[in-house]
């Protein structure tokens, strides 16, 4: 492994990844909005690495109302990620609280799907190969390494109740990939990119909390863009707990 940097410079580089706005390209591919269908073809994986449709898998749980919650993922082992539960992104660790009160509160009433995108731009500043997650070799021995520390570490992030139902995983970034991230890769899923918001302006765009029907159609507009961890005026919480629960609750009303 790469020496690592020292630790306060990791620290905010993954503060600043998950909040700021840093300017990259927008994905011209469709962006899932009120009413979209899902593409059966949307692939997440497994804990054993299995590619599975995110759809075969609301539909087998068969749930009328189903959270997706995408998420900042393990930190791939980094110590300086215990504070936020393992995870790397701050923000996300801020919103597992109301995963975890859904779980609570529903139990089995509702589907809850975590998905956990990997530290794809910050994966040297963790102590593995640069770009590992981003240049597509799938077959490397830099993302195979990347991703066992990926998947491990959230894992643990689970095992501690963080994440309160086991993990899938985009583990090759394309959920949330912009069009620069998929440029850098020379290839692209159809739907790369769906669940990345038109306007999105952040590395990542993590975390996101999705309303979705057993069939894969979203029946909300995603809850994003809480920023817990800001400077001054730039600190913003657009979402609640409360505000998850109306919407769940009007939709159970609709239904």
């Amino acid at each position: 492994m790469k020496k690592l940097m020292n630790p306060l410079a990791i620290t905010l580089a993954l503060f600043l990844a998950c909040t700021n706005a840093v300017a990259q390209a927008t994905n011209d591919a469709t962006h899932y909005s009120v009413g979209s269908l899902i593409e059966p073809d949307v692939t997440v994986y497994d804990v054993d690495g299995r590619a599975v449709s995110l759809v075969a898998l609301l539909k087998a749980q068969a749930k009328s109302m189903n959270v997706v919650f995408i998420f900042g993922g393990g930190g791939l082992g980094h110590e300086r990620t215990q504070a936020t539960g393992g995870l790397w992104c701050p923000d996300s660790f801020e919103d597992s609280h109301i995963i975890r009160s859904l779980k609570a509160a529903y139990g089995d009433g509702i589907g809850i799907f975590p998905i956990a995108v990997p530290p794809a731009h910050h994966s040297r500043q963790m102590g593995f190969a640069a770009d590992a997650f981003l240049d597509g070799d799938f077959e490397s021995d830099e993302y195979k390494e990347a991703l066992v520390a990926f998947v491990d570490s959230t894992q643990a992030a689970f095992k501690s109740g963080t994440i309160p139902v086991q993990p899938f995983y985009d583990s090759r970034f394309n959920l949330m990939a912009s069009d620069k991230d998929i440029a850098r890769r020379g290839a692209r899923e159809p739907w790369s990119g769906a669940f990345r918001a038109a306007d999105e302006t952040q590395t990542y765009g993590v975390p996101s909390i999705w309303l979705v029907g057993a069939d894969g159609r979203i029946l909300h507009e995603p809850f994003r863009g809480n920023d817990y961890h800001g400077h001054g005026d730039s600190i913003k919480v657009i979402y609640t707990l409360s505000d998850v629960v109306d919407a769940l609750e009007r939709q159970g009303k609709a239904k």
